[in-house]
């Protein structure tokens, strides 16, 4: 069989993938998608790329997901990557290795430890394994800082194959170096089945969030044409073909390459098969006996293969394996690696024709003899192939022990995933056997690695599976041990309840109460602390005396037991009932105290970053927004250099510090940021998109309804009252006050059941801004309607007076949302003026532009044409302007325009005074002055995107915001006319 020695078409194709090469060669990191049908020529398309790319002076590594039934190694394609990396520069990723023992997991050999191998049939004997629940974001930063660090010295292009196969946590792991691998030379292209991907495959949602990404490129390999085909067939036979004849082939092959080259192929032995199996089959039968039977091996064995396992399995002499394995490779059929020394189907069609060829019990006694073979251990392989061939071997009590093994390794290799996976999988063959294994441990791991791979709700369903095991082993054996056990699952249990967002609020503090009851019983122990702490915090606002009392418990077991970190834990949960007033403590000293008492390691980096959360939670709230920036920095610091990014309180502290940068009024910054991490595959990290949601709708950029519907689907209660609270913002922008005081009841009752006094403060404020327009609205005849609005008016007003009345609030910044609130009831200058002193007194930005903005109003209805009135004009649109809060800034040049008040400051009509500043629209905001420089460069939209990664429509918006502002006809006028007015050089 002969293929085209040059690559035909993907003329096009190839110029993309050469554009995000030359863009990651400036130091920008890109991640391109290449999706095409099955032999739709996406192989060969990359190999002429990494050919190109070693060539220029690139190191270039290729990785590829393998399909091993469900049970396939997690990070394969990344292991493949890493070991190629080492081929390249052994020294480097040892030193590496070194620096970050997290991929020690990935390349055990370099840490001194055991070879992977040797560590999994360890593993197998032994039981046990790392449980680790951190381990995953330790990996992929360390992954993420070699891959960087590599990129210094050359350009860095990673391939990754065959997408459509690839493991969740392979999956997790390119959704992360997505996001964050932002400035470095580096290119990543992942390839991937288009036809593969039926409308449940777990790649369709994750494709769709990464192509959201400003930095991610899709190419898509489209058929064959006519014309391509006549190419083919020339490049492969040295005789262009009849047009009749090429546009045969090309209707019967569908334009795949790969389908057309067996067609042409075959067609010269005077044949032209009208299935594709038929043709993959004829070109394997007419090979000789030896490597019929090498492929068969192969084909069972999946579509990449060892020699020494092929050894094993196909029980041939060394002489005949050697000839079918030269025969498979000179027809074309199996492809030699030489880095790893294995063998591959030239491609995956190859290998699913072979296969479904084979007899069911041919399959069967192949499998059983490849698991045989996995099991002597010469043959390299991983556990969850093993369980995959013991599975097919119809070989049940020997694949649960073998999926058992391989939930730990995956644990090992941080891909909690993967092990839940293997875990149900194992408790399923449990059930049918009847025994085999420890029921109880099997549904303890299962909870921790639906918990470590955020799958609350599956934690909760397994923990509760667990209780009941543990109450029922305790009833049949009953003792200190079973008293623990039952403990130790209702304290994980309710552990996992407390983070699920559902009506099991009950459910948790009894279960853990439960657990509290048990552990009265049994000598004090670090499991003891762990129960009290986590019962306190199942009442931590049900009753918080109760809670001071379990947490000051808690404490006082761990320093007795010498559990330190189990103890600054506590002390974290203790100071958060210190601010609220619950107990008479420090909240500050408490969180400083468990900062220092939290210890190293990955245990210790999750406690110190919950205390970095609240403290500069507390700086917040306390009037010190510098203060906060450097505690969320701090913290933001720490989750990068532990790999705890994208955990609960890693997406706390990136929160902190974006709400931080918007007090200060660095709204850009808080744009590009959540731009990106919006629709990022991670849920957690997609929780900051309600930052750039409340930016668009402070905007009333046109982008927010939009924005404001994409994260409707992100399961956090708490992000759902804070959208709930800016839609209400976004109906009254829109002119609906109506909608605002309907849809407020709503929003109100389930923001004072969750006791959210911030919100709730925010939202009275929204309702008294409508009731005042509905107020204004009213016709004098109608008396009912005013008085039903002025009885509002004043119940919002004593209702801001109470939730402004609690420890958490009674600094600068809950007076500041109480008298905005009181500002929108009455509407008068002194409440503006009274807003905007305790804005300025907290360093609120945004709050101060608003509050001057309509004070303006304020003033100019009362008739104030005073040197005090333009100068509170100029000052609020200064600040809008700083904000890009264009539609504020206008509506400010609107109030002066309509009360005749002239930008120049000099005398007018009538001897009114002029604004000493402008009071139009003035000077770009810095991110449009950016936009405008790359639109005179002659960017498009798309690549000011790529540019300032944000998206091709927020670009778009930018653009358009610039040519309303310089009064221009479209882009190119803009331009000129910025040129004209010094904005731009000439």
């Amino acid at each position: 069989m002969r293929s085209a020695s040059r690559i035909v078409g993907r003329r096009a194709e190839l110029a993309q993938l050469h554009g995000a090469l030359a863009t990651a060669a400036d130091g920008r990191a890109t991640l391109t998608l290449l999706g095409g049908d099955a032999g739709g020529g996406k192989t060969r398309l990359l190999e002429e790329l990494v050919g190109e790319a070693r060539a220029t002076g690139w190191t270039a590594v290729t990785g590829s997901c393998v399909q091993v039934g469900d049970y396939g190694l997690p990070y394969l394609p990344v292991i493949d990557l890493l070991r190629q990396l080492e081929a390249h520069d052994p020294a480097l990723l040892q030193a590496q290795v070194a620096r970050r023992p997290a991929l020690a997991s990935l390349l055990p050999h370099l840490a001194g430890v055991a070879t992977t191998g040797e560590l999994l049939a360890e593993t197998l004997v032994s039981g046990e394994g790392s449980a680790d629940s951190l381990a995953q974001g330790l990996l992929f930063e360390a992954v993420l800082q070699t891959f960087v660090e590599i990129a210094a010295t050359t350009p860095l292009l990673l391939v990754v194959e065959d997408l459509h196969w690839a493991d969740r946590s392979t999956r997790d792991l390119l959704g992360f170096v997505a996001r964050a691998l932002r400035e470095a030379r580096v290119a990543v292209v992942a390839s991937y089945r288009t036809d593969d991907l039926h409308r449940r495959h777990p790649l369709r949602p994750h494709l769709a969030e990464l192509n959201r990404l400003p930095q991610v490129e899709h190419v898509t390999l489209p058929p064959l044409s006519v014309a391509e085909v006549a190419e083919l067939v020339e490049a492969i036979t040295g005789t262009p073909p009849t047009p009749q004849r090429a546009d045969e082939l090309q209707r019967r092959s569908d334009g795949n390459p790969f389908y057309a080259e067996q067609l042409i192929d075959e067609a010269r032995a005077g044949r032209l098969p009208t299935r594709l199996a038929d043709v993959l089959l004829d070109r394997v039968t007419a090979l000789p006996e030896e490597a019929q039977q090498v492929l068969r091996v192969a084909a069972v064995a999946g579509r990449t293969i060892d020699e020494p396992l092929l050894a094993a399995v196909a029980g041939l002499e060394p002489d005949d394996l050697v000839l079918g394995l030269r025969s498979a490779r000179e027809a074309g059929l199996l492809a030699l690696d030489d880095v790893t020394g294995s063998y591959t189907f030239r491609h995956a069609l190859l290998q699913e024709a072979v296969y479904s060829d084979l007899l069911p019990g041919e399959r069967t006694r192949l499998h059983a003899r490849v698991a045989g073979a996995l099991l002597d251990g010469g043959a390299g392989g991983s556990l969850g192939e093993l369980a995959h061939h013991q599975l097919a071997a119809r070989q049940d009590a020997e694949a649960l022990g073998s999926l058992v093994a391989a939930a730990r390794q995956a644990e090992h290799l941080a891909g909690p995933s993967e092990g839940l996976q293997h875990l149900e999988q194992a408790l399923a063959i449990l059930d049918r056997l009847g025994g085999g294994a420890d029921r109880l441990e099997l549904l303890t791991m299962a909870a921790a690695s639906a918990f470590a791979a955020g799958e609350t709700r599956r934690a909760v369903t397994l923990g509760r599976a667990s209780v009941a095991e543990a109450d029922e082993r305790a009833a049949a054996e009953p003792g200190p041990v079973a008293t623990a056990l039952r403990a130790a699952t209702r304290e994980r249990t309710a552990h996992y309840l407390i983070d699920v967002a559902t009506d099991d609020g009950d459910t948790a503090r009894l279960v853990a109460a439960e657990a509290g009851a048990l552990v009265t019983d049994l000598p004090e122990s670090p499991l003891t602390a762990r129960v009290l702490a986590t019962w306190a915090r199942t009442i931590l606002w049900l009753d918080p005396a109760e809670s001071g009392r379990l947490l000051e418990a808690a404490i006082a077991v761990a320093d007795r037991v010498g559990a330190q970190h189990l103890a600054a834990d506590a002390m974290i949960s203790r100071a958060l009932l210190a601010w609220r007033g619950a107990v008479t403590e420090d909240a500050g000293r408490l969180l400083a105290e468990a900062l220092e008492r939290a210890g190293e390691g990955p245990a210790g980096a999750a406690i110190r970053l919950r205390a970095l959360r609240f403290i500069a939670n507390l700086h917040l709230e306390n009037d010190t927004p510098d203060l906060a920036l450097a505690a969320a920095d701090a913290g933001v610091g720490l989750a990068r250099e532990t790999g705890l990014m994208w955990t609960f309180y890693g997406v706390d502290l990136h929160l902190l510090r974006g709400w931080a940068l918007m007090a200060s009024g660095r709204w850009d910054e808080v744009v590009e940021r959540a731009t990106i991490t919006m629709y990022e595959p991670a849920p957690t990290a997609s929780i900051l998109g309600i930052q750039l949601v409340a930016v668009l709708v402070a905007r009333q950029d046109p982008e927010a309804p939009a924005a404001l519907a994409r994260l409707r689907s992100v399961p956090d209660v708490l992000v759902q009252l804070q959208l709930d609270v800016d839609q209400l913002r976004l109906h009254l922008d829109s002119g609906r006050p109506e909608q605002v005081v309907r849809d407020a009841v709503t929003v109100r009752a389930e923001l004072d059941g969750m006791r959210m006094s911030t919100e709730a403060l925010h939202l009275a404020a929204v309702e008294a801004a409508a009731h005042a327009e509905l107020l204004r609205r009213a016709v004098p005849a109608d008396g009912v309607a005013a008085g039903t609005h002025r009885a509002a008016l004043a119940e919002l007003r004593e209702r801001a007076d109470h939730l402004a009345d609690t420890p958490m609030l009674r600094g600068v910044y809950g007076r500041l949302l109480r008298s905005r609130v009181l500002a929108e009831s009455d509407d008068d200058v002194a409440g503006w003026d009274a807003m905007l002193a305790l804005a300025e007194e907290a360093a609120r930005v945004p709050e101060q532009a608003y509050a001057l903005a309509r004070g303006f109003e304020a003033r100019l209805r009362s008739g104030l044409r005073d040197d005090a009135t333009l100068d509170v004009g100029r000052r609020a649109e200064e600040l809008a302007d700083r904000l890009g809060a264009r539609a504020l800034a206008e509506r400010v040049a609107g109030e002066a325009a309509r009360a005749r008040l002239a930008p120049s400051g000099t005398g007018g009509d009538g001897g009114e005074h002029r604004p000493r500043g402008r009071t139009g629209p003035g000077p770009l905001t810095a991110r449009e002055q950016e936009v405008l420089e790359l639109v005179a460069e002659g960017a498009s939209n798309g690549d000011v995107g790529r540019r300032l990664y944000i998206t091709t429509k927020t670009a778009s918006v930018h653009v358009s915001h610039i040519i309303a502002k310089l009064n221009a006809a479209n882009r190119v006028d803009a331009v000129a006319i910025a040129r004209r007015r010094g904005l731009l050089p000439r």
